[in-house]
């Protein structure tokens, strides 16, 4: 990936930072006529939700996804697709303090050296998990896409801290995977992975 856009046929340009108005993706090359409603891709952004569990992220946001181009009446027309979601739990003050003092385990001086400081530290700018959003909305065209053709794709932890979960039957995982804050299809390794 160089700069913000990754791919060569079906490019995903990616924008925002963690504390910025919002964040998002821009995808090209995602040809007219696939059906491909919000919900679609809204259902794969309420998978990336905060749980509540301990593993998860206290911020909270809606992640309503906005459309802005490429899709009408359910269809995508062959026009770039723009999807955003407004970011809305926000506490920048707290960053203003650590300005100048890089974070432990964080890239808040990676991207001081990068961008001179210039960059938007805020929880992380450009850095944050929060930019993620766009690429889990990119990922639910791509999968929409790629069914066309009768590909599936599915994720789920295979190991944490040299805990490695067993092989389940193909087909299985997706289902079985669902079932812990870990997502991991082997419930057993999940319980010592936690």
């Amino acid at each position: 990936m160089t700069g913000n856009s990754l791919g060569e046929r079906f490019v995903v340009t990616s924008f925002g930072e963690s504390h910025g108005p919002r964040v998002g993706i821009i995808i090209d090359g995602c040809p007219a006529g696939l059906e491909l409603p919000v919900n679609d891709i809204q259902r794969e952004l309420q998978r990336r939700k905060p749980s509540g569990e301990q593993f998860s992220t206290e911020r909270r946001e809606a992640d309503q996804v906005e459309v802005s181009s490429g899709i009408f009446n359910d269809y995508t027309t062959g026009a770039p697709i723009h999807l955003s979601v407004p970011n809305l739990d926000m506490r920048s003050e707290a960053y203003e303090e650590r300005r100048y003092t890089p974070r432990p385990g964080q890239v808040d001086l990676v991207a001081r050296l990068k961008y001179g400081g210039n960059e938007d530290y805020r929880g992380g700018g450009r850095f944050s998990a929060r930019v993620t959003v766009g690429f889990v909305a990119a990922g639910a065209v791509a999968k929409k896409l790629i069914s066309t053709i009768g590909i599936q794709v599915y994720a789920h932890t295979a190991e944490i801290a040299g805990i490695r979960a067993k092989k389940v039957p193909p087909g299985d995982e997706a289902r079985a995977s669902r079932g812990n804050p870990l997502s991991c299809a082997d419930s057993e390794a999940a319980e010592k992975m936690v």
